[in-house]
């Protein structure tokens, strides 16, 4: 098999341009695709969720989504605060702002998602989900 056309270089090339291109088009609203996909994340749960799930739903370390949170906070997006039930963690509450940014957007990322996986048929979507599944299983 050519190594360029291996499929874990494939999947790496798509990942780099779908982030490319979503930052690209994203700049005039002063956000990254992955601040969109963790506001869009918390409205999915009501709107406030622990830091710790944010971890554990996009599969980052702590610090990386401590570092995220702190440019949404910076932004005006969301609010962190203690846990009453537990004071090492943090609650993220998305703020009018980040809720109104998230509807803004939500609709860029649909958009994108349906141009994308428009030339598969239903059948090949749901192959190439239990497949993707299947890989992401096996690095877990």
């Amino acid at each position: 098999m050519d190594k360029l056309k291996s499929p874990i270089r494939l999947i790496n090339i798509i990942s780099n341009k779908l982030k490319r291109s979503a930052d690209e088009n994203l700049i005039a609203e002063n956000v990254t695709i992955e601040q969109i996909m963790v506001m869009k994340m918390i409205s999915e749960r009501g709107g406030k969720v622990r830091q710790k799930e944010i971890e554990n739903e996009f599969s980052v370390r702590r610090s990386t989504v401590t570092s995220a949170m702190q440019i949404l906070e910076k932004k005006g997006f969301i609010l962190r605060e203690s846990d009453p039930l537990d004071s090492r963690a943090k609650i993220v509450t998305l703020t009018e702002a980040g809720i109104e940014k998230n509807f803004k957007l939500f609709s860029f990322i649909k958009n994108r998602d349906e141009t994308i996986l428009s030339i598969l048929t239903d059948k090949e979507k749901e192959t190439l989900t239990a497949i993707l599944t299947k890989l992401l299983n096996q690095i877990d």
